[in-house]
């Protein structure tokens, strides 16, 4: 996405950004974000969970996490 300003302050925080404003940048996006960071190990399920509740965010990624996880 060109033109975008983003802040990143940390892999799990970011992920859950997508996954809150998943609307604005596409589920795809979202759900790339969360594969990539599990897989490159730059956060942890427990850091993207801990992040998501400080967000609120947790009803909303749990569904996620659990399904690319299985």
């Amino acid at each position: 996405m060109l033109g975008v300003p983003v802040s990143i302050t940390s892999p799990a925080r970011t992920v859950v950004d997508c996954f809150r404003y998943r609307n604005k940048f596409g589920l795809d996006t979202a759900l790339e974000a969360l594969r990539d960071t599990l897989r490159q190990r730059l956060a942890s399920v427990d850091e993207i969970m801990r992040a998501a509740n400080v967000c609120r965010a947790r009803t909303v990624l749990e569904p996620y996490v659990d399904a690319v996880l299985s």
